[in-house]
């Protein structure tokens, strides 16, 4: 299940104040370099960029020590995959208008800043790790629609180029040709059953917010040999945390900020993240 904005945002705030009061241990260089930061739904500090549009992606580009981008993918009327979040363009654009009701010819021509999933691929491919959410929402012709993923993907390798996210191990269902090495699932309050289905199940890692993952399903995923991810440091205190707990990849609502502290220690420490 994915928690309303509002909580959200108030889980990031509260994890944040609590961190300043927490005894914290110093990443240790093999920490330091084994970090992969990605930008949570791009670069989008400044609101002249919105959020998952080709110019927030592409901001990535210009940050070595960012190593990817997660965004969103919903299809349009005529099952075109676009990179936007929402089910409707109401928070990002002021229109209450659903992407699944229009074509994707009607959504470019009204709202030329959405790209497809196509686009981003070819722009950010093998330079950037890709993040790609599947949203929980109708597939109508589910077996056209994963042809049209496979498609879309065929230049990069799952798991090497990309991973996906799933919020519900049932979503995998869309995604069956795919390997589930390539899958996270990530979970919120419901995190001990996503912990248990990617275990069960064989899935690549998993993902949740900082605050909500327990030591011990760290601990747990990392003798698995499995990817811990974990959303949204956006402290000095929160990032060191993480990293010291063994979480490799931090999604992050500030990866510039994050970034350049990643860059100074590696520097510092004289490591080499290639």
């Amino acid at each position: 299940m994915e928690l309303p904005l509002v909580v959200e945002n108030r889980l990031h705030d509260l994890a944040e104040w609590l961190i300043t009061w927490t005894t914290l241990s110093e990443p240790t260089p093999e920490q330091w370099n084994a970090c992969r930061i990605f930008a949570h739904r791009g670069l989008h500090d400044d609101p002249r960029v919105p959020e998952n549009t080709m110019a927030s992606l592409a901001a990535v580009l210009y940050f070595e020590d960012i190593h990817g981008v997660e965004f969103d993918i919903r299809w349009t009327k005529d099952l075109v995959p676009m990179v936007f979040h929402d089910p409707d363009l109401q928070r990002v654009f002021g229109n209450s208008e659903r992407l699944a009701d229009l074509t994707s010819t009607e959504l470019r021509q009204r709202f030329p800043l959405i790209p497809t999933l196509s686009e981003v691929v070819q722009r950010l491919g093998e330079r950037k790790h890709l993040m790609i959410e599947i949203k929980e929402e109708h597939y109508p012709e589910p077996e056209h629609q994963l042809e049209v993923l496979q498609e879309t993907l065929a230049g990069l390798v799952p798991g090497e180029h990309f991973h996906f996210l799933l919020l519900d191990p049932v979503t995998y269902e869309k995604l069956s040709t795919f390997p589930k090495a390539s899958v996270l699932l990530v979970g919120g309050f419901n995190v001990a059953e996503i912990s248990e289905a990617v275990s069960s199940q064989n899935f690549g890692g998993i993902g949740g917010q900082y605050l909500l993952m327990p030591d011990t399903e760290v601990q747990r995923h990392l003798e698995q040999g499995k990817i811990v991810g974990t959303g949204y440091p956006r402290s000095w205190p929160a990032f060191c945390r993480e990293l010291s707990r063994g979480v490799t990849y931090l999604f992050s609502n500030q990866a510039q900020a994050l970034a350049k502290i990643l860059a100074q220690e590696r520097l510092r420490l004289s490591l080499d993240p290639h």
